[in-house]
């Protein structure tokens, strides 16, 4: 990122581009009183006010389109967001308008500020930390209902807080351990090997529990995949096609039609997602199972396990095999989210469960419930998820999360090994320069480039 004077004194339309009843030009710096004085036609509080405040006024563009009506909002010390002194100039949203406000501030010295440079300022004033600066960008950059609130939680302290406080609890740690290396000849312990070897497993746990959310964040990225599994001939790829609502999978009374997996990319109450199809289980059935049959069934087994939910087909229309009734009694059990569906509805019942909904491919009664039920459980899992970060904090913050992680362990073994108090402080002061690189206590201009040269500009 290049590198600006943050003393320079910047301004931006902050307002969202096209026709609006309102419009915003924003400003900071320290010389925006006196720009404002120059050109701003209004009661303007006094050098030492102290206060935010609200005036009415208007600046004079000039010809065609002569003053321009607006409120002005003050900020006249370090309350502001970038704990400098800034303003707000309100009028009317027409971008012709703002554009010619823009150039007569730029007559005074306030030049138009780059991306993200009005959040960069606040970061670097102390205001927010580089966890929160990204959480600006996802809340700009957010697309719907969850996004908006897992960047708002990170906005509030959802991952600096823990952050810091293992920061802390570390710093803590390492005040002890070389406090009694300075006294060591007096023979003072200020901490014990165990209570060191506790806080250190403790925070190991801490890094783990925040990479498990990183992972389940990039997860949730992806477009999510659903597979239909179970015995041959259960209707799994009628199924498919009549949810995708196409003919791609091949269907057939002979079980074992289907000898490969098939993708359908579908969308499901607004949710975009992959419908799987596999080729039917032939275990524990008494047929001999071909090279091909067992190279099918290997890959239905890493398919499921990649998947995100699995639903588990079986006909209706025949009696539930044993194979089949240990599949539906391990469901519950399952960590994967998984929905029991009974096909072929349309045909005369010949078992019944309560979790079971009930679809015929043919006449298409049921396949509601199932889209919705589908759905819901996504959404579900991935509520409960915990997914606390926008993706580009998570992006980031892999690297020195696993890296303090891994230095961590480090210390774990010298304390175990009795390897002296030396060698874990320096280990613990390289796990708290990795901490600090995740909230930007420590940070290089790469890092900063990553993070605002996303950002709009009026940010």
């Amino acid at each position: 990122m290049p590198s600006f004077d943050v003393h320079d004194s910047i301004a931006a339309i902050a307002s969202p581009p096209g026709p609006a009843v309102r419009g915003v030009i924003r400003m900071s710096g320290p010389e925006i009183r006196s720009a404002l004085q120059s050109c701003f036609c209004g009661a303007l509080p006094a050098e030492t006010a102290k206060r935010p405040s609200v005036v009415s006024g208007w600046i004079d563009v000039g010809a065609p389109i002569g003053r321009v009506a607006g409120d002005l909002f003050y900020w006249p010390g370090t309350a502001s967001y970038t704990r400098q002194r800034s303003a707000e100039f309100h009028c009317s949203g027409s971008l012709p308008i703002l554009s010619e406000v823009m150039r007569v501030l730029g007559q005074y010295g306030i030049r138009q500020a780059e991306p993200g440079e009005f959040t960069m300022r606040a970061f670097l004033a102390g205001r927010i930390d580089l966890t929160r600066a990204e959480a600006v960008l996802g809340v700009i950059d957010s697309q719907s209902e969850r996004e908006m609130e897992v960047a708002l939680r990170q906005l509030a302290g959802g991952l600096s807080g823990p952050v810091s406080e293992l920061q802390d609890d570390l710093l803590e740690v390492l005040a002890q351990i070389e406090a009694g290396l300075d006294f060591v000849e007096d023979d003072i312990e200020f901490i014990s090997q165990d209570a060191i070897l506790q806080a250190l497993e403790k925070s190991q746990n801490t890094i783990q529990a925040i990479l498990q959310q990183i992972d389940q964040r990039q997860v949730s990225q992806q477009v999510p995949k659903v597979v239909l599994w179970g015995r041959p001939n259960a209707g799994k790829s009628c199924l498919q096609n009549a949810m995708a609502g196409n003919s791609n999978a091949i269907v057939s009374d002979v079980a074992g039609t289907t000898r490969d997996y098939l993708i359908a990319a579908t969308t499901l109450h607004g949710m975009d997602l992959h419908l799987i199809d596999t080729a039917g289980t032939m275990q524990r059935i008494g047929q001999h199972m071909s090279p091909i049959q067992m190279l099918a069934e290997d890959q239905t087994d890493s398919v499921t396990a990649a998947a995100d939910l699995a639903v588990f087909c079986a006909d209706g229309s025949r009696n539930l095999d044993a194979w089949e009734q240990q599949q539906i009694e391990n469901m519950t059990e399952s960590e994967l989210p998984a929905l029991l569906v009974q096909t072929k509805s349309d045909l005369p019942d010949r078992w019944q469960h309560p979790s079971a909904i009930r679809v015929s491919s043919e006449t298409n009664d049921g396949l509601a419930d199932l889209a919705k039920a589908i759905v819901d459980q996504l959404r579900e899992a991935r509520s409960t998820a915990s997914n606390e970060m926008v993706a580009s904090t998570a992006h980031r913050c892999f690297e020195s999360l696993e890296k303090a992680g891994q230095e961590l362990q480090l210390a774990v073994q010298y304390c175990q090994s009795s390897q002296g108090d030396e060698i874990v402080a320096s280990v613990l002061r390289l796990v708290l320069d990795h901490l600090s690189a995740v909230t930007g206590k420590v940070f290089t201009d790469d890092i900063l480039d990553r993070v605002f040269s996303r950002f709009c500009i009026g940010k």
